[in-house]
């Protein structure tokens, strides 16, 4: 049945999310679904490919406006393959004129040729997992590029003429000081970039660095390290010249991802590959993480991911996580009416607590709140 208040907020837009789950070599960090081996790389693509069309109507009559290619390392395929995975979106789907297309890469892929390569295929964001312009750093997380290679990559691609270059920076690395992280904003600032992603080092469980601490090879990120260097980047970003726009998101105006944008903003979103999610407003579907089973459900019509309906009380609890993590914040209109009341009781004594603020008909986190995101978001579930 038709809900008719959830039905005000229904897009007529969406994105794409594809995920390469591949890698020269596992940062001691991450946690997301990859592999080293990169046997299966054109197996799979194929199988994406297939999935592309088999899932063409689960975003029925959507326009596809951002396009994301993700990983892994998606920089780790050849034009041909690109082009393969696009052709096939393009085939299956109505994309907008002038979709936002970034795929993400790392420092030491990117050469005159791969730049004009992407171009070509009209992909015009880039996303560079720098991590760090820190020699020290980068031995450290076990990337496989260099400082020297971090700035290299962002000039070249501004070189070959993108515009919407977007980099990644983790906080809170052990011995890595606040004057260490305030160069590397100071680089990102000078760089002439227009986005940057900030991210908390976390020791995942079943990580390398999870590993190396339980056996004492490592130092665990400390909390008070972690808060340090968070504070100083969203008090002093604005001198670099990035606004904050999300808890972990700053860019020069006019120049926010679109395509994360649609994510916090309950957008409706297809993903393709293993272990991607997809995400329809009613209901949520996971693939399989294991390359080998997925490409076997395409390839074999056998079941590839799992799915759930989500209930209106999940809906609720998942538009408080993303709305809140926006600097705008969430109005009451975009809470069903049985759970307002139920909100405005919840948010007040967080108000008190100055971790919320209630400004022109929005509930926000304030700067203390950003702090402690998730737990505040969990005083505010149903």
């Amino acid at each position: 049945m038709e809900d008719v208040f959830y039905g005000r907020f229904k897009s007529k837009m969406a994105g794409i999310y594809i995920h390469i789950p591949f890698c020269k070599q596992a940062c001691i960090y991450c946690n997301f679904h990859f592999s080293t081996n990169m046997e299966l790389k054109s197996r799979l693509v194929d199988a994406i490919t297939k999935e592309a069309q088999y899932r063409k109507s689960y975003l029925a009559n959507q326009l596809i406006e951002t396009i994301y290619f993700g990983g892994g390392t998606p920089s780790l395929l050849s034009k041909n393959q690109l082009s393969q995975i696009l052709d096939s979106i393009y085939a299956n789907y109505t994309v907008a004129n002038h979709p936002e297309i970034t795929i993400e890469v790392n420092p030491d892929d990117i050469n005159a040729a791969f730049a004009k390569d992407l171009i070509e295929l009209n992909i015009n964001r880039l996303s560079i997992g720098i991590q760090s312009f820190c020699e020290e750093d980068m031995k450290y997380m076990h990337r496989a590029h260099t400082a020297k290679q971090s700035f290299e990559s962002i000039q070249l691609s501004q070189d070959h003429g993108f515009n919407a270059i977007s980099i990644d920076l983790i906080y809170g690395i052990p011995n890595t000081s606040l004057k260490q992280w305030q160069s590397n904003l100071e680089y990102a600032g000078k760089a002439g970039i227009q986005h940057l992603s900030c991210y908390a080092l976390t020791v995942e469980p079943k990580t390398i660095l999870a590993h190396q601490i339980a056996k004492k090879q490592s130092a665990a990120p400390s909390d008070i390290h972690i808060l340090t260097q968070f504070e100083y980047l969203i008090d002093h970003c604005a001198e670099y010249g990035f606004e904050q726009y999300e808890i972990s998101n700053f860019s020069i105006p006019g120049f926010h991802s679109r395509h994360n944008g649609n994510y916090w903003s309950g957008i409706p979103y297809s993903g393709l590959g293993p272990a991607a999610h997809s995400y329809d407003q009613r209901s949520r579907q996971w693939n399989v993480s294991n390359n080998v089973k997925y490409c076997n459900g395409i390839e074999q019509g056998l079941s590839y991911f799992e799915s759930e309906s989500l209930l209106p009380n999940m809906i609720h609890n998942e538009t408080i996580m993303t709305r809140l993590r926006t600097m705008k914040g969430i109005s009451l209109d975009e809470i069903r009416p049985e759970y307002r009341n139920y909100f405005i009781s919840q948010a007040k004594p967080l108000i008190e607590r100055r971790d919320l603020i209630s400004d022109a008909g929005y509930y926000k986190l304030s700067k203390q709140g950003m702090f402690i995101a998730d737990r505040l978001c969990v005083e505010l579930f149903v």
